[in-house]
């Protein structure tokens, strides 16, 4: 009888408490390799949006030169061509930085509308600013003249040193003008504000930036001893450096305006970091999921979703069969802290956020 007293009785309904429900999957969770991960695994260098935004933003940007280049001609300064080229590039650029992010998360459909959204809104916004820039590299070339000395038929013969200066302002100003409408598609497609103004920011610097690049390079063709000269290298060039300069200040900006992000510790795309832009970010097998997390069966179309909560966030489970793991507890809903790792099926996201943010939710 006394050894009978000694023993441990488990139940049927103790197997069934909730308290052994969570204790038992923590217990399984940390049984995972990807679960027992001592730090996260750097950022492969190509799954980062400065690189990829830099290159898909120069590839653009040629694309479009390449497009109308072959209209030019600098002995006639017909409008056509003069008038297409800002929209086009801006098009390009807009179009390649909008497909990139899908094509790098696997996301086609995301892809695709942010690739339509970047095209439009580039070529069709370049008009309106491509009138502007001109009107402004206008009356910057009025200033100009006095700093400028002619051959006596009408040809620029020599330009000082601070003509050139004022040249090279007015064309960077102008083509800071054209990099507002760079990256406006993507922000409109994911229909976050804070990308637009990302966007914005990025283009507007990288367009200052790049439009620096086109006189110096035909001043070193030797313009304008040698008249006009043939001005497809500058073109060609400041083109590319705007859309490489446009693609890495976005990608820079959103770096460093990012508040939270999601990096994904094991999954298809281990080392690829997530943004969370949008309140609330959902997270599912869905391609319209704002996380699209593909080749996980155990993950739902719609499985939980971030929320900012003051200077919080939170994550809430939808209810899924699979449920939604935080430490390698399954949670219903739950406030995240730095280095959380997240388990959805067999995919491990780590929460990570500004030390600004989290010294302000300590509070």
């Amino acid at each position: 009888m006394a050894d009978d007293a000694d023993k441990i009785r488990i139940t049927a309904q103790d197997l069934r408490d909730p308290k052994v429900v969570e204790i038992v999957a923590q217990e399984r969770a940390l049984r995972r390799p990807q679960a027992g991960l001592a730090m996260a695994p750097p950022t492969p260098w190509y799954l980062s949006s400065i690189f990829y935004t830099a290159v898909a933003g120069a590839v653009g940007a040629a694309s479009g030169w390449g497009i109308i280049e072959p209209y030019f001609s600098d002995s006639d300064q017909s409008m056509g061509p003069h008038l297409l080229l800002l929209p086009l590039v801006a098009g390009m650029i807009g179009l390649f930085i909008g497909a990139v992010e899908g094509l790098m998360s696997r996301n086609l459909a995301k892809g695709g509308i942010g690739a339509g959204l970047g095209f439009l809104i580039g070529f069709l916004c370049g008009f309106p600013v491509t009138m502007a820039a001109n009107l402004v590299f206008g009356v910057a070339m009025m200033m100009v003249q006095s700093y400028v000395h002619s051959d006596g038929q009408g040809r620029i013969s020599s330009i000082e040193p601070f003509g050139l200066f004022l040249m090279v302002v007015a064309r960077s100003l102008g083509w800071a003008m054209a990099g507002t409408t760079v990256a406006l598609g993507q922000g409109i497609a994911q229909r976050s504000r804070r990308l637009m103004i990302n966007g914005v920011l990025g283009g507007v610097t990288g367009g200052a930036l790049g439009g620096m690049f086109f006189d110096p390079i035909l001043r070193l063709q030797g313009w304008p001893e040698t008249a006009v000269g043939d001005a497809a290298l500058s073109r060609g060039v400041g083109c590319v450096m705007v859309g490489l300069l446009s693609g890495l200040f976005v990608g820079l900006v959103e770096h460093f305006a990012k508040e939270a992000w999601l990096l994904m510790i094991a999954g298809p795309l281990a080392g690829k970091q997530f943004v969370v832009y949008k309140d609330p970010t959902v997270l599912g097998s869905s391609p319209k999921a704002d996380i699209y997390l593909f080749k996980d069966p155990s993950i739902e179309p719609r499985h939980a979703a971030i929320r900012k909560q003051g200077t919080r966030y939170e994550i809430e489970d939808f209810g899924t069969p699979t449920g939604t793991l935080v430490n390698g507890a399954t949670v219903e809903r739950r406030t995240l802290r730095d280095g959380d790792r997240i388990t959805l099926g067999e995919t491990v996201l780590e929460f990570q956020e500004r030390a600004r943010e989290r010294a302000v939710a300590m509070r």
